[in-house]
């Protein structure tokens, strides 16, 4: 079994739930189930998995799939053992998946202040839009503004520039709001860098390819710029080059 497959599959993945392509995002998740926990580096299985499950609880609710939500519930579980075995690059993943499983105002909360003490800007940005679509979807305008405003500015910050513009075609009418754009305004002023060390898999990971990947994601499908200056499709099984440096 090649190491790098799993791996490059799990890169594209993150790529789908952050852009929304949860067609592409369910092909990915169940692709990657024959690979179950198995992975030379505990890291990459973790967030392997860990993507999986978001995966699978978002498309639950969207489609009404308990077969998706049981694959949520049992990736859940197994890093909830992984907690419990003294793994705390786990923990936040946890409380990510927690919050995914049964929502609530409460449970986003702690699993994005634990995002940002582990520097997962990316994550931090992906959990603050669910939480706001979260709300929204209740009719309470007021924290999904607030949340997606957090989203907005983080993922700025990380410098999905692509996913950032998405969001503000998305939300248009939110940004009509003045109360809107004051919160972006706030969010900016108050963040800060974090110095908080990685967890490991973050350490492992090429965000540098991702991040350069959010600028360019365009249209109807994520294109992926290469040195060679062509663009793959998210779909293709090269969409980015394989990196065999990393452990």
């Amino acid at each position: 079994m090649s190491r790098t497959r799993p791996y490059s599959r799990a890169r594209r993945l993150l790529l789908a739930l952050i852009f929304g392509y949860w067609d592409i995002a369910e092909m990915l998740m169940e692709e990657l189930e024959q690979y179950g926990s198995v992975d030379l580096s505990p890291s990459r299985g973790l967030l392997r998995r860990s993507l999986r499950a978001l995966a699978a609880f978002k498309i639950a609710r969207m489609k009404g799939n308990k077969k998706h939500r049981a694959t949520g519930k049992v990736i859940l579980k197994e890093v909830e053992k992984d907690v419990k075995n003294g793994n705390g690059n786990a923990y936040s993943f946890y409380l990510m998946l927690q919050a995914e499983e049964s929502p609530s105002k409460e449970k986003y909360d702690e699993c994005i202040r634990a995002l940002a003490r582990a520097g997962c800007v990316n994550f931090e940005a992906y959990m603050c839009e669910r939480a706001g679509e979260y709300f929204l979807e209740r009719n309470d305008a007021v924290w999904g503004e607030y949340y997606l405003s957090q989203a907005l500015v983080l993922y700025g910050e990380w410098g999905a520039r692509g996913k950032a513009n998405r969001m503000k075609v998305e939300h248009s009418k939110l940004l009509e709001s003045s109360d809107f754009q004051q919160r972006v305004s706030t969010s900016l002023r108050g963040r800060t860098r974090y110095t908080s060390e990685h967890a490991d898999q973050l350490k492992s990971f090429r965000w540098d390819k991702l991040a350069s990947a959010m600028t360019v994601a365009e249209g109807s499908s994520i294109e992926i710029s290469r040195e060679e200056g062509t663009n793959t499709d998210l779909s293709s099984e090269h969409v980015f080059e394989e990196d065999n440096s990393i452990p």
